[in-house]
């Protein structure tokens, strides 16, 4: 197999594991790749850099649709439970 092939697999399991593990709120899991770039990746927004964090500026009504505290809330639990405990974590608490 060319090499191109194993990343292509690799891309679409990413893909299909966030929008198991982290967009469902936002996204059903059945979404193509095209729809979750226009959601989720081409938002309007501007990154900032003051007092040594980097923050992304967006609009209300993004932040509010998109449920990005949710978002990123579920993707840092996510990234925990792997790291600490080599399993997912499904807490919301």
């Amino acid at each position: 197999m060319p090499p191109g092939i194993y990343m292509m697999l690799v891309g679409h399991f990413l893909l299909e594991s966030f929008k198991k593990d982290v967009s469902v709120p936002v996204l059903s899991i059945g979404s193509y790749a095209s729809t979750v770039r226009r959601r989720l990746i081409d938002i309007a927004g501007k990154i900032v850099f003051h007092s040594g964090e980097t923050i992304l500026k967006v609009s209300r009504a993004c932040l509010e649709n998109l449920r990005l505290p949710e978002l990123f809330i579920e993707s840092v639990l996510n990234s925990a439970g792997d790291r600490l405990t080599g399993t997912k974590n499904t807490n919301l608490a």
